[in-house]
């Protein structure tokens, strides 16, 4: 039955239609998508794409897909694509591509829960957590979704839980750590060839790193550090972001931002990163959403503070047209689910527009 289905979705892919062919939505001149794909509880939600003209900050139209978790999302220029990685109940292994207008899609089989997704010319390479047990790195021909290749991705210990992997230069780096590891061993993080998928080197990471998030700055990446506030409460050393320089494979921590970075942009050479620290056992119960604005070459800081309650769950920060956009999924008013911007004199977050359980943004205009 599943090849049946495969030779299905690759018929219906060669001869340039998608299941249930929907109306093509009219593509404004700056497209924004928006994925939901946080609320993947079945009965109350399903991971949904959005188009939204930019300019105008109104909703053109939404698709919407089975219950799943969507972790990550990319864009060719051409299309939209992200994976499918199952909801609270059931993992799912697939590849989703969309076009511009909304009117069609293909799912692809891939390994289990996709957790990262990354388009290049002619391939997308996809990241799968495995239930947890290897990871595994797939490289699928755009075109017709055919596997070209696939890795396992294990630790010395012989399994890996993938937490997260990231692209700088034509290398994939995958992030991970073992079941069997203790809790004070630092967490794996590999390189691979997106070409050949051949293992290049292992970055040594300093002990106790959870990286949330990779950010690419000078000859290197910024590794934000979302593991600081657990360090700090168990009194080791921490440090809140690492420079990691690709030139000499070396990793430097930098001077303290604030505890549990979870993400990041540059814009203007200033680095902005929000931090989520939550209470410990041993700590006052009390919650700290705060966004940072730091000075890369003087590292002079200042910040913003937000309600816990209120802004617990974002999403997705990047920037568009040199601005710095936000989303915000599970809030107690609905209402306020949507894509932000950030004030980056005042600190205000403003919607732009409401879209229910927003997670991920995709700017197809700012595709390499």
């Amino acid at each position: 039955m599943k090849r049946f289905m495969l030779i299905c979705w690759l018929c219906i892919w060669l001869t340039g239609c998608a299941l249930n062919p929907l109306v093509a939505l009219s593509v404004p001149t700056h497209p924004l998508y928006v994925i939901a794909g946080q609320n993947a509880v079945p009965g109350y939600g399903s991971a949904a794409i959005s188009l939204v003209d930019r300019d105008t900050w109104s909703l053109i139209g939404t698709r919407s897909f089975q219950t799943s978790y969507v972790h990550q999302a990319t864009s060719d220029g051409q299309s939209i694509w992200f994976g499918l990685a199952g909801d609270v109940n059931n993992d799912a292994a697939q590849a989703v591509q969309v076009d511009p207008a909304l009117a069609a899609h293909v799912q692809f089989e891939t390994c289990v829960e996709p957790t990262g997704i990354y388009h290049f010319t002619e391939f997308a390479l996809v990241v799968c957590r495995q239930d947890g047990l290897k990871g595994k790195i797939q490289q699928i021909q755009t075109r017709t979704g055919q596997l070209m290749k696939e890795v396992e991705v294990t630790t010395d210990q012989g399994d890996m839980y993938v937490f997260n992997s990231f692209v700088y230069q034509n290398e994939l780096y995958v992030n991970g750590g073992s079941i069997h590891s203790a809790v004070t061993d630092p967490s794996a993080l590999y390189v691979y060839d997106v070409h050949t998928l051949d293992h290049v080197r292992n970055v040594e990471l300093p002990r106790v790193i959870g990286v949330s998030h990779a950010i690419a700055h000078d000859d290197g990446l910024l590794l934000l550090n979302f593991s600081s506030h657990y360090q700090e409460s168990m009194r080791q050393a921490f440090h809140d972001v690492y420079f990691y320089d690709a030139t000499k494979n070396s990793v430097t921590p930098l001077p303290l931002i604030q505890r549990s970075p979870m993400q990041g942009v540059i814009l203007d050479d200033y680095l902005y990163t929000v931090h989520f620290s939550a209470p410990f056992a041993s700590e006052q119960p009390t919650q700290a959403i705060q966004i940072f604005k730091t000075n890369l070459h003087t590292w002079q800081q200042s910040h913003w503070n937000y309600a816990p309650h209120d802004w617990y769950a974002i999403g997705d920060m990047t920037t568009i047209d040199g601005r710095i956009f936000l989303t915000k999924y599970h809030s107690d008013d609905k209402h306020a689910d949507g894509v932000y911007e950030l004030n980056i004199d005042t600190g205000e977050l403003i919607q732009r527009i409401h879209i229910p359980d927003a997670s991920l943004l995709v700017d197809m205009l700012d595709t390499p």
